[in-house]
């Protein structure tokens, strides 16, 4: 159980690291950080480059939470 809980809280600490510094990177540039984002989905998602597989679950139920909440 541990080795799981280990897993998942360094993907999490890497994702929003890495996200942060495309934040950064995109205030930069001087143009919005989505797009990046976006990219850095399409990276680390499903069949792609890299895919994050200790968080997937958690990080699934999350977006579900986030679409809800963007309805709201």
């Amino acid at each position: 159980m541990h080795d799981t809980t280990t897993e998942l809280l360094i993907e999490l600490g890497a994702i929003i690291l890495g996200l942060g510094i495309l934040g950064r990177l995109a205030g930069r540039i001087g143009f919005s950080p989505i797009p990046l984002y976006l990219l850095a989905g399409l990276a680390f998602g499903k069949g792609g480059f890299l895919p994050l597989n200790a968080s997937e679950e958690f990080v699934a139920t999350g977006a579900e939470i986030g679409v809800i909440l963007l309805l709201l």
